[in-house]
């Protein structure tokens, strides 16, 4: 099985959903434009289960090779796991007739995207994302980076990959904490896209082990998608791409405020939920719907969320790249596909909505 979701001509990048990295990999790197340097950046813990394989399927018309392995997290998120891989690139002999493959996670991804940015002003990249946040978000818009003073993808660059390979597979070894992760990002695209796929995710359990092969394929490139039509038309974050930070506002707050202890695809959710009671106070969500919109986010229970202090979460969003001219800024919703970017949200309000959201998800 191998499709291409996007193409080169129309987008930034081919993206390939298949069934064997390895092959697929190779036969990009024989097709392409690619020079004969690797250099592997590989998530620690895939390394585990996956790293017998992948060095056997290295490719065989490579001139030089290395295999350096990443404990990766968002603690690890930081200038100084670039910098050792660019030590790492230096001398191991590594110019720019190099094409870096990374294979990870959202946090890998990050990483290795930023330091092939910025490793002798630019070399060639490919991704090949391991988790379900990571394929059908984290991996898609070339935004790279890593975190700094404990807030948030704060020093970065646009660099999209030369190219992208999803397989699906890599999530037979994924732990149930990380799947569940990712399907709070899915959670997003169901109040971004439109009401149908709203409902379809609304199907769906939250323990997608449970789900075919195809369900899967199905609702990966439908995130991929969206994502990709949206980053399109607005690559820079200068207007229609802002939809896709929905929830981020309070996640990346909530993130910060208990040092990365709960996972990306958790707050999100919690940041959902912030956001679903801020449009329903501010009159955009019909309050007969109000509720089913709500069901879907209660669905991702249990959450670790507990005893957070509205306040600290407050300064955080203060911090955040999305507020502009002292104000904190979130994208609310009236319905699934109908989107308010931009809007500005009194303290109280915010206040208020979180200490409801912490009471949501208690119980």
């Amino acid at each position: 099985m191998k499709k291409k979701l996007t193409s080169s001509k129309k987008y930034f990048h081919d993206t390939w959903l298949c069934g064997d990295f390895i092959k697929c990999l190779a036969e990009e790197l024989g097709a392409g434009s690619y020079p004969r340097n690797i250099f592997y950046v590989v998530d620690s813990n895939v390394d585990k289960h996956w790293g017998e394989k992948i060095r056997e399927g290295m490719f065989d018309e490579s001139k030089k090779i290395f295999y350096y392995t990443l404990k990766a997290s968002e603690k690890t998120k930081q200038v100084s796991s670039v910098l050792d891989i660019a030590s790492n690139l230096v001398n191991s002999g590594f110019g720019r007739d190099t094409v870096l493959v990374s294979i990870g996670g959202g946090v890998t991804g990050d990483i290795a995207g930023f330091a092939a940015s910025v490793y002798m002003r630019g070399i060639k990249w490919i991704n090949i994302p391991t988790t379900l946040l990571a394929m059908v978000d984290a991996s898609i818009g070339g935004k790279t980076g890593v975190n700094f003073d404990d807030y948030k993808n704060m020093i970065g660059a646009f660099r999209q990959p030369d190219c992208l390979i999803i397989d699906p597979s890599f999530l037979s070894t994924l732990p149930e904490k990380e799947y569940k992760s990712g399907f709070g990002e899915v959670i997003k695209y169901a109040l971004l896209i439109n009401e149908e796929f709203f409902r379809a995710v609304k199907e769906y359990s939250v323990a997608l082990r449970d789900m075919k092969d195809k369900d899967i394929n199905d609702l990966i490139e439908v995130c991929i998608t969206f994502k990709a039509s949206v980053v399109s038309s607005d690559e820079k974050e200068g207007g229609i791409r802002k939809i896709l930070n929905l929830g981020h506002t309070t996640a990346h707050a909530l993130e910060t405020a208990t040092g990365f202890k709960v996972t990306h695809g958790e707050a999100v959710v919690f940041g959902l939920i912030v956001m679903l009671l801020i449009s329903y106070q501010k009159g955009f969500i019909n309050p007969n719907k109000f509720n089913e919109y709500l069901s879907l986010l209660e669905s991702y229970k249990p959450f670790s969320i507990r005893n957070n202090d509205p306040a600290q979460l407050l300064s955080a969003m203060y911090k955040d790249k999305k507020s502009l001219d002292g104000k904190i800024n979130f994208v609310l919703m009236s319905s699934p596909g109908t989107l308010v970017i931009d809007t500005p949200v009194e303290e109280q309000l915010i206040i208020a909505s979180i200490v409801k959201a912490i009471e949501i998800v208690k119980n």
